[in-house]
């Protein structure tokens, strides 16, 4: 667990974020610094996984087959391909 005692740091020090006259307590400045490190931790580490999709060739097929099983009625087209889009790209992230 992290305790961070308050005081008021000082201008010029180097655990502050203070400009000019302002005083900022040496708590605040540590809270916000931790934060900011989490979500830029995070962010680092959606932008490095790969995301995985189907291919189109795979969704074509998989929306064909629903628009089969559906007994061929026509006019779902997007819902066929959302379905199979989903479908797929559950099966991959297993």
């Amino acid at each position: 667990m992290l305790r961070i005692t308050a005081y008021v740091a000082t201008v010029g020090s180097p655990n502050d974020r203070n400009t000019g006259d302002t005083r900022m307590s040496s708590n605040k400045a540590v809270k916000e610094r931790i934060i900011g490190r989490e979500v830029e931790s995070r962010t680092k580490a959606r932008a490095i996984s790969p995301v995985q999709r189907p291919s189109d060739d795979e969704v074509r097929r998989r929306a064909f087959e629903i628009h089969v099983e559906r007994g061929g009625i026509r006019g779902y087209d997007l819902d066929d391909w959302l379905q199979a889009e989903k479908e797929l790209t559950q099966k991959l992230h297993r």
